[in-house]
């Protein structure tokens, strides 16, 4: 897969859709039209429960930053600033996008190195997932 917009109207509509999944699930979301910076969407929501981590570290997520990508692929850059930015923030850093015509998310986890062939550190995540609830 390789990054680029080819279509900027294509990237607007699949924001407000993703806005508009986030907020028919319950989340406050902000969008920031033709952003140029690590996010295009600010989501918030009460009631968050603590979701365990890796070696056991927990944390609550009540926020969420997210870039939306229609083809998934970020940059190591891109990634990067949006998962540092979530981390300051305390935040999950998200990566939204389409396949099949269905919204998914990805949950950022580690950096991203670059190098080829070495495994994404992101996880699938799902509205329907524990830490939604």
């Amino acid at each position: 897969m390789t990054g680029g917009k080819k279509n900027p109207q294509a990237g607007t509509r699949f924001e407000i859709r993703v806005r508009d999944f986030l907020t028919e699930r319950g989340w406050v979301v902000v969008r920031s039209p033709a952003s140029k910076g690590p996010f295009d969407l600010m989501a918030m929501r009460g009631g968050a429960e603590p979701i365990v981590l890796p070696l056991g570290m927990e944390r609550l997520y009540g926020s969420a930053l997210v870039q939306c990508k229609v083809n998934g692929w970020c940059s190591p850059s891109e990634w990067n600033a949006l998962l540092e930015l979530a981390e300051r923030a305390g935040a999950m850093a998200l990566v939204a996008y389409r396949a099949k015509r269905k919204v998914y998310f990805n949950r950022l986890m580690y950096r991203k190195s670059g190098i080829p062939g070495e495994a994404q550190p992101w996880v699938a995540w799902s509205m329907e997932s524990k830490e939604m609830r």
